[in-house]
């Protein structure tokens, strides 16, 4: 189980990290709100 939590942790990273994180979160964040 640890394994997997490390695995799907470093995909989130590498992700948010790639796409730029907090702006995608906001746009994400306003896009439910509204």
């Amino acid at each position: 189980m640890q394994m997997t939590t490390m695995v799907a942790v470093a995909v989130v990273v590498a992700v948010v990290v790639v796409v730029g994180g907090e702006p995608l979160v906001v746009l994400k964040s306003q896009d439910y709100w509204l």
